[in-house]
């Protein structure tokens, strides 16, 4: 293997251990002890061995490796990893194709960021608790990870993720985040029967290549609390939202000319309700259906015309966004009362004043009613 030269540099901040192999090739582990981090650089452990990892801080949970030198992090490399670690950082890492996660691994995060990642399989494993996999080649989501028992959360971005089957994390009790984002998804598949079985809160599906969205598939995941299909291309979606502890709902940044919630039930914990960004020419019809939103973004719409009873019930509700939109005519009646209402925002419409202002200001005192974003700007956008 060649003559071995260690080097050992140690004081209250850096610990530096290399190894040079016939002067061509070196690993580098530093350390930093305040904050405590290590960095473990151009590791090749199928040559170089592990005894690396001895030199590690006794308290340290997380390495980071910046090209890591091995085809396949397996059951193997999870094994010497785990004797002194909680979890594992691979960063930069272009020989990295594969993830084998054993039965027997007791490893808890694994974060694999730049690589060429394309496959990944998962033995039936009770350790396993975070997992985060951005910016490779990986094309699908492996019903394996169903075999995790204890996973709590489930990142994908910036990958080729085409489909995503939630019948993959019904079952995992533990599962709170699931998070598949900038990738190029275009289909979400699943069962769509109630089920208490899965603590899943929150499921963010933004910036891919989802046309329509039906909400029944989520209806497993009961204790949901945000659900983000932003940035998509959705034009249309189907059924009805069930879930009662959602809190955040967001469909802003898509395609969608019509939404009716007068076919759903209640949802009285939704606090966020945003769907600015998307081709609605009315505002949506029982917006009482989420009595309890303080926040609605409908800005950047096509809407040209707005009655301010649409919005009666919606008594906690403290900011409406309507800027953006080709507003020419505001109706606010001559009993309207939004109790709680703060900020009305119609910057960037056809409007830049009311006739019956004041008399609508005197109703509501809290009101702050913005046309402009900044001083200098003009407020009429048509």
């Amino acid at each position: 293997m060649g003559k071995h030269c260690i080097k050992i540099v140690s004081c209250s901040k850096i610990v530096l251990v290399g190894l040079l192999l016939h002067q061509l090739h070196a690993f580098r582990l530093q350390c930093r002890l305040f904050p405590e981090l290590c960095a473990l650089e151009n590791w090749n452990p199928s040559e170089e061995g592990y005894f690396v990892l001895n030199y590690l801080p006794k308290s340290l949970h997380m390495l980071k490796m910046n090209n890591l030198i091995v085809p396949c992090i397996d059951g193997t490399f999870l094994s010497e990893a785990s004797r002194s670690l909680r979890g594992i950082i691979v960063d930069k890492s272009s020989a990295v194709k594969s993830l084998f996660v054993s039965k027997n691994s007791t490893i808890k995060i694994i974060k694999i960021i730049e690589t060429q990642l394309s496959k990944l399989h998962f033995e039936r494993n009770y350790a396993l608790q975070q997992v985060l996999i951005a910016k490779c080649t990986l094309k699908e989501i492996p019903a394996s990870v169903h075999n995790l028992i204890n996973l709590e959360s489930f990142t994908i971005g910036e990958a080729f993720i085409m489909t995503v089957d939630l019948n993959y994390f019904i079952g995992l009790a533990c599962l709170n985040t699931l998070q598949v984002e900038m990738n190029s998804v275009n289909s979400v598949i699943g069962l769509m029967l109630q089920t208490n079985s899965t603590d899943l809160t929150t499921l963010k599906l933004w910036y891919n290549q989802l046309t329509t969205f039906q909400f029944d598939l989520v209806k497993p995941f009961q204790k949901l609390h945000t659900l983000n299909i932003a940035h998509n291309v959705i034009r249309s979606v189907v059924g009805n939202l069930t879930n009662q502890s959602l809190r955040y709902f967001a469909i802003q940044h898509n395609l969608v000319s019509k939404l009716d919630f007068c076919t759903w039930n209640q949802i009285v914990s939704l606090e966020w309700l945003r769907i600015g960004h998307n081709r609605l020419r009315y505002v949506p019809s029982c917006l009482t259906t989420f009595p309890n939103v303080t926040l609605l973004d409908l800005s950047f719409n096509w809407i040209n015309h707005v009655q301010m009873h649409m919005f009666v019930g919606l008594n906690n509700l403290k900011d409406l966004y309507l800027g953006g939109n080709k507003l020419t005519s505001f109706e606010f009646g001559t009993d309207i009362v939004l109790p709680n209402l703060v900020q009305l925002r119609l910057q960037k419409t056809c409007l830049c004043r009311f006739n019956e202002l004041e008399a609508v200001q005197e109703r509501m005192p809290k009101m702050n009613i913005i046309f402009i974003d900044f001083y200098g700007e003009n407020c009429n956008d048509c």
